[in-house]
């Protein structure tokens, strides 16, 4: 940890840079007796926190991805239980299922809203999807954090067509209905993979997962059985879904990693040097830092710094925490640069405290995430795979985290 005073020159500089820094604002130019300023270099260890949220982790996301980009692929696994189908669809009986009674069986996925064609949205890639049979099932506990394990690619091919390059918003995929027939009046348990074929583009597409609601209706990957007799047409919702993410780009390892949708977030710890009692009237604390945008991506959210609560145990090493971050931090700084990903961040935001009671604190943990909101109901940071790499406390100095703290004693 250094700390280094800055005179109020250098100040000014900053104050310039940050566009926003104002005597309206921060009444820094009418301190009547003068201020201290310190620039804080972080702990030299960076430590990375994964928030759980739940017992089932990165398998209870909002959103199943697809793809690969930069190092980082998924597949998308789902499970259909027909153990139970008589009890679940009463009003399907077997004699239904007939090759006279049904027109088509159809698998459908919905991209989640950033990843929709629209003015708004990324680039999207387009897939040649390839789904896939399961024969030994897979468990979600498998894949509470990242890396998951990779599942075999050798199972009977499940949708025939599959040789086209698709970037539709919601695909479908034309399943035999000879196998539907087989899985419910044999009560059977059904496993699938579903997985970018070769000659598909590069990226990393969110589709619904089962219990979202991102436009009003639910969106999980569905089976739709389309009976002749329209009426009785029927979906089925997956019993479990997941995001496989086996496998993980490797990162720089002295450089700061958020890799929001596998909520990994990267915590900085400063040491705050000792304020003189007549200066705790006014404290600003500011934070700059720069991200390196070759392995960083964006998908259209705010960058948020929180401090851990001080009752979270210091001395933890990769710890996970059971509970979502919001309950164990508290939003200092929001940061949203307007723009989705590429290019190199350099950001200065400040957050001010008046009259702290008794003094700021000795040591200030700060914590990396991403917030939304992404949709109508603003999902949290477990919707989206967000990615960005910030220079760490190890990089040259005028690259490094800094932590700016501003005293002034103001005019009672």
């Amino acid at each position: 940890m250094q700390i280094r005073a800055l005179p109020l020159m250098f100040l000014a500089g900053i104050c310039l840079m940050a566009a926003g820094c104002s005597e309206e604002r921060y009444g820094l130019l009418n301190c009547p007796d003068g201020l201290d300023t310190f620039v804080v270099y972080p702990r030299e260890e960076v430590q990375q926190i994964t928030v759980i949220g739940d017992e089932t982790g990165m398998a209870g996301m909002s959103s199943l991805y697809l793809g690969s980009a930069g190092g980082t692929r998924s597949d998308i696994l789902l499970h259909y239980d027909f153990r139970s189908f008589r009890e679940d669809y009463p009003n399907y009986p077997d004699s239904l299922f007939d090759p006279a009674n049904i027109r088509s069986v159809q698998l459908t996925l919905n991209r989640m809203g950033t990843f929709r064609s629209g003015p708004d949205s990324v680039q999207t890639p387009g897939f040649i999807y390839e789904i896939r049979s399961l024969a030994n099932g897979f468990d979600p506990r498998d894949y509470v954090t990242a890396p998951g394990p990779a599942v075999p690619l050798d199972g009977e091919i499940l949708n025939p067509e599959h040789s086209e390059l698709d970037d539709e918003d919601d695909p479908s995929f034309e399943l035999r209905e000879e196998d539907l027939i087989d899985w419910v009046t044999n009560r059977k348990s059904i496993a699938m993979v579903v997985t970018a074929a070769a000659g598909s583009d590069s990226g990393l597409v969110g589709f619904a997962s089962r219990g979202t609601d991102p436009y009003g209706d639910p969106q999980a990957p569905f089976l739709l059985v389309d009976f002749r007799d329209r009426t009785l047409n029927l979906r089925i919702n997956p019993t479990d879904d997941t995001s496989t993410f086996d496998q993980v780009a490797a990162l720089p390892p002295d450089m700061a990693h958020l890799q929001t949708g596998l909520r990994s977030y990267p915590l900085l710890t400063f040491d705050i040097p000792a304020l003189p009692a007549e200066s705790s009237k006014y404290v600003i604390f500011g934070f700059r830092f720069f991200a390196d945008s070759i392995d960083s991506f964006w998908v259209g959210s705010c960058l948020e710094v929180s401090q851990l609560d001080s009752g979270v145990p210091e001395d933890m090493n990769d710890p996970v925490l059971a509970a979502n971050l919001e309950a164990a931090s508290t939003s200092l700084f929001r940061i949203c640069p307007g723009g989705l990903s590429g290019e190199d961040l350099d950001f200065f935001t400040t957050k001010e405290y008046m009259d702290w009671e008794p003094a700021p604190p000795s040591v200030m943990r700060l914590v990396f995430s991403f917030r939304g909101p992404f949709s109508r109901q603003g999902p949290t940071e477990e919707t989206f795979f967000t990615q960005s790499t910030f220079f760490g406390p190890n990089g040259a100095p005028d690259l490094r985290p800094v932590l700016l703290v501003i005293t002034c004693k103001r005019g009672e």
